[in-house]
């Protein structure tokens, strides 16, 4: 599938640690934190040096730093990590992070940050992005971009928000963005829960159950099987791994493809999608921890998933996360 020498681009999972509470992140159970089967931590510098040793490095054009669970700027490192990089660098966030002085020093860098901003007024950015200040973020991005840094403005699209998107391009001019970005991906409806497990909000058309004990049940108990999902195969795999030649590496050092199989198949799951995912994806991992392995070795298992693209039906072994994720029919 991919070769070592192959690999130009690197998407790296700098932490699994976020200080906000977005309801439908799979870092959480609808907003309410608990134990969903991955290791919070930070990738420190010396790990990185494991993972990434220069010589592999010298063949790298671009690194990107984002994750499924946490956010990179929680990583107490990240600015010597990026100048051991020394590649140009985007770093996903939302943006709440740091002070004055490290955002001047990482705009010094060969750095672009993509700050997740959903509203023009706290009340509408926090309806999703809980926990976090929009006057701090703007702040922080205003920082970097005074400093000489390129920033763009993501936003994702909910029902209440949508009205203010006109509002947040106007600003995001005004304030020196190089870009402004809305995405539609799917994260836009569910309930949402406290931190004792109350309902304190639904994010948009959503007709499922608003009782947390079910999902709490389900999450320590029940189970989804294959025969549970509806997804349906596609003729043909755009493979975003093969077309970028890039691979993910997770906080915890082990090596995917990409993002859509880096949810710690080993644990992460339980009673929701990602269980018979995961389930297929466990079957084909061998050694892809980079920090016991070299990273030659840990992309050696990536040969056999190629081979289940052609097969007829998922109970087959025809993968369900490469359908859902690069399917050409989605």
């Amino acid at each position: 599938m991919l070769n070592i020498q192959d690999i130009k681009q690197i998407e790296i999972e700098l932490s699994s640690i976020c200080n906000a509470s977005c309801p439908l992140c799979p870092r959480n159970l609808f907003g309410y934190d608990t134990d969903l089967g991955y290791q919070k931590k930070n990738l420190t510098l010396e790990e990185i040096k494991i993972i990434l040793p220069k010589g592999f490095l010298s063949q790298i054009t671009f690194v990107k730093f984002e994750g499924n669970f946490g956010d990179p700027l929680a990583n107490p490192e990240i600015l010597k990590i990026t100048d051991y990089l020394d590649t140009p660098i985007k770093c996903v966030t939302n943006g709440n992070f740091k002070n004055k002085k490290f955002w001047e020093e990482f705009a010094e860098r060969e750095t672009t940050v993509e700050f997740g901003i959903d509203g023009i007024d706290q009340v509408t950015h926090s309806r999703y992005r809980r926990g976090t200040s929009l006057q701090n973020i703007l702040k922080n991005a205003s920082t970097y971009i005074d400093s000489g840094g390129d920033a763009v403005w993501k936003m994702i699209k909910f029902d209440f928000n949508q009205d203010q998107i006109d509002q947040c391009r106007n600003l995001s001019k005004e304030m020196g963005f190089s870009d402004f970005i809305v995405v539609d991906h799917g994260r836009n409806s569910g309930p949402v829960f406290d931190s004792t497990g109350k309902l304190i909000d639904i994010i948009g058309n959503f007709s499922g159950s608003l009782d947390f004990q079910h999902y709490f049940t389900l999450h320590e108990s029940g189970e989804m099987l294959l025969e549970d999902i509806d997804d349906k195969p596609c003729k043909t795999i755009s493979c975003q791994s093969l077309n970028d030649k890039m691979i993910y590496i997770s906080s915890d050092g082990h090596v995917y493809p990409c993002c859509f199989m880096g949810f710690s198949p080993s644990k992460y799951g339980r009673g929701r999608w990602h269980e018979p995912v995961n389930k297929q994806l466990s079957e084909i991992i061998k050694k892809n921890n980079a920090l016991h392995y070299g990273i030659e070795t840990c992309i050696k298992w990536f040969n056999s998933i190629e081979e289940r693209w052609h097969r007829d039906a998922f109970e087959n072994g025809r993968l369900i996360v490469c359908d859902n994720s690069c399917g050409k029919c989605r």
